[in-house]
C-alpha cells in the first residue's frame, strides 16, 4: 500500500512539475499523457486494491 501510495505521488508531483515547467505547452508532450495515463492506472490499481479485495488484482493486465 505505501508502495502505489508512494507511486500515485511520484506520477502526480512530476505532472505537475511539467506543467510549471512547461506551462503552455504541457498537453502537446507525449511524456505528460504517458504520465497522466500511469496515474490513472495506478489510482485504478489502489482502487481495486482498497475497496474492493484485499489483494492486487492479476487482471489488470499489467
Amino acid at each position: 500500500m505505501i508502495a502505489l501510495g508512494f507511486t500515485n505521488a511520484v506520477f502526480f508531483s512530476y505532472i505537475v512539475y511539467l506543467g510549471f515547467e512547461k506551462k503552455k505547452e504541457v498537453y502537446k508532450s507525449e511524456l505528460f499523457w504517458m504520465l497522466l495515463l500511469g496515474l490513472m492506472i495506478s489510482l485504478y490499481i489502489t482502487s481495486l486494491f482498497v475497496f474492493d479485495k484485499n489483494e492486487i488484482p492479476i487482471g489488470v493486465g499489467l
